[in-house]
């Protein structure tokens, strides 16, 4: 018992001893003494870039040339929380991110995706949906056809309402007396 205590202590004494030694040789300056130069970063003013679309959606254009990629991205007002019709965004968001356009099918839409190397996201966040898509410069023209009729006309289906349904309802835990005990949303 002695030798395992003994053990015991001196083990504990070599992991305190390993501790403190990364604490010292941590640098412990605080970042206003660190003599940083300013940056010369200026916020550009977003009136620069801001186009007003016809049918009254407001858009940011902004041209950068060291990347041939193009990012197009919309926020929609209809969120987690936004205090519409339960379960709509996750409908709309399951929509946009797996059924596409009305005027093409599933297969179709993840398929002009793969052709064009496009990374495509849709994030459901409490007041708003954001949709993204990255292209290649190249197909640019393509991916904004796309990118716009998914937005103005995104295919929702009675199978993306059950499947939002099935995903939220996966996520809600109910005990024995049926008070709710966790609930998560399955987008970020």
């Amino acid at each position: 018992m002695r030798y395992l205590l003994k053990a015991s202590c001196l083990i504990l004494s070599l992991l305190a001893l390993s501790l403190s030694t990364q604490i010292l040789a941590q640098d412990l300056i605080h970042p206003r003494d660190m003599k940083i130069p300013k940056s010369e970063f200026k916020r550009p003013d977003p009136a620069k870039y801001q186009v007003s679309l016809d049918n009254g959606l407001v858009a940011y254009v902004a041209k950068e040339d060291q990347v041939p990629l193009v990012s197009l991205t919309a926020f929609i007002k209809a969120g987690k929380i936004d205090g519409h019709k339960e379960g709509a965004a996750e409908s709309l968001a399951e929509s946009f991110l797996n059924s596409g356009p009305k005027n093409m099918s599933p297969t179709t839409f993840k398929a002009a995706l793969k052709r064009m190397t496009a990374r495509y996201s849709v994030t459901l966040h409490n007041k708003w949906t954001e949709i993204n898509l990255n292209v290649p410069a190249e197909d640019l023209e393509e991916a904004f056809e796309l990118f716009s009729a998914i937005v103005k006309s995104p295919n929702i289906t009675e199978a993306n309402i059950k499947t939002a349904t099935g995903k939220a309802t996966k996520e809600v835990k109910v005990d024995k007396m049926g008070s709710l005990l966790m609930a998560q949303s399955m987008w970020p």
